[in-house]
């Protein structure tokens, strides 16, 4: 079994190719909660250091929203 390629086109043809049996993918958790079915079981992964998630955007790209929200995540949890 091999891991499934990070180039797939969506989560879904992910979980297709896991759920064929041709391959794993590793998810965040929230992921796995959203996208559960009845062929796919998900194993929570010990022993494996967290892991930061980040917010990306097009630097050049005016978005208020995807601004104001990366304000109050950093107002929240500070930043890196």
């Amino acid at each position: 079994m091999r891991a499934v390629s990070p180039l797939s086109a969506t989560i879904e043809e992910s979980l297709e190719a896991v759920a064929s049996g041709t391959g794993f993918i590793v998810v965040p958790a929230g992921l796995a909660d959203f996208y559960r079915r009845p062929d796919i079981r998900y194993v929570q992964l010990t022993g494996v250091a967290p892991r930061m998630v980040a917010l990306a955007y097009a630097r050049n790209r005016k978005m208020p929203s995807i601004d104001q929200f990366a304000k109050i995540v950093i107002a929240a949890l500070g930043s890196a």
